[in-house]
């Protein structure tokens, strides 16, 4: 105490050191408060824009697909590969259907006054989801959804309105028509203003790390679409738990989202002639180096991955960039992180911070940029099976250890021919596409005969038993 008398000029006034004592406590007191409990910082509707600002380091980084979606210049004419004979969902919902027993699904029912008939009701049930926690979902519904344009739509179709709650740093994306000008189904305005909320089509709320504990104001009207997007995994969304009858869709990497929001798309383009590389390629030529690993996030997971990239290291070379090993290659130089990897190494660890279904992120996306082997932990089996291309990655749950799957990888770096099995899928002109999720919304807005849809609890339907499995093995 001496020593911060002699700091802060203090004396042997009592009365000084006990207010210094209570300063520093409530300062503790005051940042615990803003660390720990963000969202009772946001919860209220009476939360203005200023008091806002000042805690903006809150937040955490948006996922890239908001922000560079709309940038492609050849998309308008785009027309995917959609197999027509093969019905992509299996769901039928009889007219006037109200209620499902499972509340994790959503209510749907179509409207009575809306005139349908059976083949449009399952052409537009081929937009929509068809079971929970899916087991035989084909992901191409994006597809679906992206080549659907509702009957009567026209380029003169009344504009909806799209209104994302009270983001302020999604302030530098473009607004109005500019947002959706590359979608084949295209009318509709995004807005930030918080006028909105009484009279937008649609209000999307983004639940990694800014929604608030109960819903910030009652929607407008029954019409008014409630949308709930998130990019991160169940262990860390915030609950819903007050949000019971009030998202009508959701829209997140999981396939059985009405909207389903991958981190990335594998497929071709039917009207454009694939670019299919070289066939003769060998992918082995002048990598000496075995497995590379980019990670930062070393202990705040639940999927057990540093354990399991340590005992692998045991058996063949593992090199680990960024604050979770001892190899450097800044975030800021990352295209020349993506060549270094190009050029040196034969496989990647494509390690989930989180075990959940469907939670397959960019993790992968970076090996096959780098034209690397994806060596995937996190989701089942059967998820990646439904959305990359068979045998081009490696899951460790094929293998009974860390050491069975090192002496695979070893055999591969043995043997070109074994290895070069895993890029032939780049042949049939498959490559990562954009989801266009924006795109989706807009069409989606714009279709009359959509069921009504809403969830009755939807922290049930995004928390159920099982979905995650911590640093287990999938059954």
């Amino acid at each position: 105490m001496g020593f911060l008398r002699r700091l802060f000029g203090f004396r042997n006034t009592k009365w000084r050191q006990h207010f210094f004592i209570l300063a520093v406590a409530v300062v503790v007191l005051l940042t615990c408060i803003i660390n720990l409990m963000p969202q009772l910082l946001l919860s209220p509707t009476t939360a203005k824009p200023d008091f806002y600002k000042k805690f903006r380091f809150m937040q955490t980084q948006l996922d890239f697909k908001f922000t560079n979606v709309f940038r492609s210049k050849d998309l308008n004419e785009t027309s995917f590969c959609l197999d027509y004979i093969n019905p992509r969902t299996k769901t039928d919902f009889s007219t006037n259907f109200d209620s499902m027993t499972n509340q994790n699904q959503p209510i749907m029912y179509f409207r009575p006054e809306v005139n349908i008939t059976t083949e449009e009701k399952k052409r537009i049930l081929r937009l929509l989801p068809d079971n929970f926690l899916h087991s035989n979902t084909p992901s191409d519904r994006v597809y679906e959804q992206l080549e659907h344009v509702p009957k009567g739509y026209t380029d003169n179709s009344s504009i909806k309105v799209v209104y994302i709650w009270y983001l302020e740093q999604w302030k530098n994306v473009s607004t109005g028509l500019e947002f959706f000008k590359h979608c084949k189904v295209n009318r509709c305005s995004l807005t930030h203003d918080r006028a909105a909320e009484a009279t937008a089509d649609a209000v999307v709320f983004s639940n990694s790390g800014h929604l608030p504990s109960s819903p910030p104001f009652n929607k407008s009207s029954s019409k008014q679409i409630a949308i709930i997007n998130i990019n991160e995994s169940p262990d860390r969304s915030w609950s819903m738990e007050k949000y019971k009858n009030y998202f009508n869709w959701t829209n997140t990497f999981r396939v059985d989202s009405i909207i389903y929001d991958p981190y990335f798309k594998i497929g071709r383009e039917c009207w454009v002639p694939p670019s299919v590389p070289n066939p003769g390629r060998n992918y082995a030529e002048g990598r000496t180096k075995k497995v590379a690993w980019m990670v930062s996030n070393c202990f705040l997971v639940k999927s057990g991955r540093m354990d399991y990239a340590r005992e692998l290291g045991k058996h063949i070379q593992v090199d680990i960039y960024g604050q979770c090993g001892t190899l450097s290659c800044p975030a800021s130089k990352h295209r020349e992180c993506v060549e270094m990897t190009r050029r040196d190494y034969k496989f990647y660890l494509s390690f989930e911070n989180h075990k959940c279904h469907d939670y397959i992120t960019e993790k992968v996306k970076n090996a096959y940029d780098a034209e690397l082997i994806p060596i995937v932990l996190g989701a089942r089996r059967e998820d990646y099976a439904q959305v990359l291309p068979k045998h081009s990655y490696i899951h460790v749950e094929d293998f009974q250890s860390p050491e069975e799957l090192g002496q695979y990888l070893n055999l591969l770096d043995k043997n070109d021919d074994l290895y070069n099995e895993y890029f032939k899928w780049k042949q049939t002109g498959d490559k990562i596409m954009n989801a266009l999720n924006w795109c989706r919304v807009c069409t989606l807005l714009h279709e009359t005969s959509l069921p009504v849809m809403w969830y009755e609890d939807v922290e049930r339907w995004w928390k159920p038993e099982g979905v995650c499995n911590d640093d287990k093995n999938w059954k």
